[in-house]
């Protein structure tokens, strides 16, 4: 069973570790991810963000047991645990495997997840336009026509990261 956890921050391998020890089975514990580079001081700057923030989600077969549900209260490592994950197992099931399709090679969510629309104001998070407003014109399969200003151009959409206004 899939439970919702709010963990300490930046601690999620040292929770993954105290829930292991805990719980003798091993938990699966999943964090969507983004990569997002800025440029600072005409360099490229890396940072990973986590899109639930202080959230995650941890699977493990034992949680089914409402005793089990309980110690995970005490486990270091956990501020808090969300109450209620036992009836909605299939939206976050859904969730999970939604974020899982839009992961890249290295685990980092790509732009698939969000729905582009024609004729919408987007940011650029990364990439020679970093920071920049444009307005997407066409779509296609893989590449956006879009308006940067008064240039027109076509980018592929899986390369770049971007955000609506």
């Amino acid at each position: 069973m899939w439970v919702i956890l709010k963990s300490k921050k930046n601690k999620i391998s040292f929770l993954k570790q105290e829930l292991n020890n805990k719980f003798k089975k091993s938990c699966e514990i999943y964090s969507p991810k983004m990569l997002i580079e800025n440029f600072r001081n005409k360099k490229i700057v890396k940072k990973e963000f986590n899109i639930m923030g202080d959230y995650v989600f941890c699977f493990n077969p034992g949680f089914n047991d409402q005793k089990t549900l309980n110690q995970i209260k005490y486990v270091k490592g956990v501020n808090y645990c969300l109450d209620g994950c036992h009836l909605a197992q299939e939206e976050i099931e859904y969730f999970i495997n939604k974020f899982r399709s839009c992961e890249d090679e290295k685990g980092f969510i790509n732009q698939n997840f969000l729905n582009t629309q024609i004729n919408k104001y987007y940011k650029f998070l990364n990439g020679p336009f970093t920071q920049k407003i444009f307005k997407i014109i066409e779509i296609h399969r893989d590449k956006l026509q879009i308006l940067v200003g008064n240039i027109q151009t076509s980018i592929n959409k899986r390369k770049f990261l971007f955000s609506p206004l």
